[in-house]
């Protein structure tokens, strides 16, 4: 039996029909008395037991034989010059196996490693150098020993203010832009038109297990064990980093303390260990404390959005224009600000343009819903304003206009 099923769908705005062909016999539904043995029933997790027992090993609980500690100096600085920097103290404490900066840093064999230890460091939390020590609380002393002489510099932090900057050019990414309809042409017609201005600030992930690896070679091959939501971009930029092909990197995490986003990315605690791993011939461990994971670890971008919203009297929306700015941080991605203008109402007129601004901060990284969160917000505050000013209900006025 050979039947066709039409199915209305809906993306961004844009009605269409699709065609489904299906073959083979109908088959029945299951009733009350099917006898069903998963379907409908509760289960237990099935990591449920080592979590609660305490069975469940994470990075952080990853000690090997022969281990060495990773710690990093980081910036005080948003935004400064290294004029002089001195390792020799710390590099002469009893159980310290090397110290790097960007003087030294390309010994540690890996491609990045003049983007992780800079002289110009370009946000609180950069990367100033890394000690390697035979026992943790001896690397925590070393960086104590780390002698460097900062020039401060002018840090950049205001998207608003580098947008209006004749030196902004190297900074904004974009425009991204997105159009459908006829924006201006609806705008006239509408009855009652309303434009607001909405911030959003940054938001930390502050992982309850932070950010961190282990990593040790078994011969020519890579073993990793890092808190992460995606082994295989782990072990693609571990590849393309160390120069090693992704067969002979194994990437492990069996269980995760917290993620949110954030952890996508190898980072460059990862890529220093697996590094210095080789270097040293032994396992090395870097874990961040509960500072660096604030600083360090990137954020949910701030954002400067004005939105104009077009209406007509009985509440039908014939326009959306969005514009927003994205503080990416030193190197972040442009969040999608403009998904729900996009896609929450039924309104064929609709432009997005949303540019990314690089200030001396961390790079922006993903935060549930990325750009979704901070869009719905001026979204929804701006319909609300709108539905105020056509004295509707608010729920009134959105289920109106709701793309169903």
């Amino acid at each position: 039996m050979v039947k066709v099923v039409k199915t209305r769908v809906e993306f961004e705005g844009r009605f269409r029909d699709e065609y489904t062909v299906v073959e083979g016999e109908p088959l029945e539904g299951w009733s009350p008395k099917s006898g069903l043995k998963i379907v409908g029933r509760p289960h237990p997790r099935v990591d449920g037991a080592a979590k609660v027992t305490g069975s469940a090993k994470y990075t952080h609980d990853v000690y090997l034989p022969g281990m060495v500690y990773g710690k990093f100096l980081r910036s005080p600085y948003a935004h400064a010059k290294i004029t002089h920097i001195d390792a020799s103290e710390a590099e002469g404490l009893p159980g310290v196996l090397g110290v790097y900066t960007y003087k030294n840093a390309a010994t540690l064999g890996f491609g990045g490693a003049e983007k992780v230890f800079k002289q110009e460091v370009t946000y609180q939390g950069d990367v100033v150098a890394l000690v390697l020590a035979q026992d943790e609380s001896v690397a925590e002393d070393a960086l104590e020993l780390i002698r460097v002489e900062y020039e401060p510099l002018r840090p950049l932090v205001d998207p608003e203010e580098i947008m209006g900057l004749d030196s902004s050019k190297d900074r904004i990414v974009g425009p991204k832009l997105y159009e459908r309809g006829h924006l201006e042409k609806r705008f006239a017609e509408a009855d009652v038109i309303v434009e607001e201005s909405f911030k959003t600030q940054a938001a930390l992930h502050n992982c309850m297990e932070t950010h961190g690896s282990v990593a040790h070679w078994e011969g020519d091959n890579l073993v990793v064990h890092t808190s992460t939501q995606s082994v295989f971009n782990v072990r693609s930029a571990l590849s393309e980093e160390l120069g090693i092909p992704q067969s002979k990197i194994r990437v492990v995490s069996e269980f995760m303390g917290g993620g949110f986003g954030s952890k996508f990315g190898a980072g460059e605690y990862t890529v220093v260990a697996a590094a210095a791993a080789r270097l040293l011939g032994r396992p090395v461990r870097i874990v961040l404390d509960r500072v660096e994971e604030n600083l360090a670890t990137g954020n949910r971008s701030q954002t400067v959005q004005w939105v104009k919203i077009g209406a007509k009297r009985d509440g039908r929306i014939t326009a959306i224009h969005l514009k927003g700015l994205v503080n990416v941080g030193e190197d972040g991605w442009v969040a999608d600000l403009g998904g729900p203008a996009k896609m929450m109402y039924h309104c064929p007129n609709v432009k997005v343009e949303l540019y990314g601004v690089k200030t001396n901060l961390v790079s922006s990284t993903a935060f549930r819903a990325p750009g979704y969160v901070e869009g719905d917000f001026a979204l929804e505050s701006a319909v609300d304003e709108l539905a105020r000013r056509l004295n509707m209900d608010p729920l009134e006025l959105r289920l109106l206009n709701y793309a169903t």
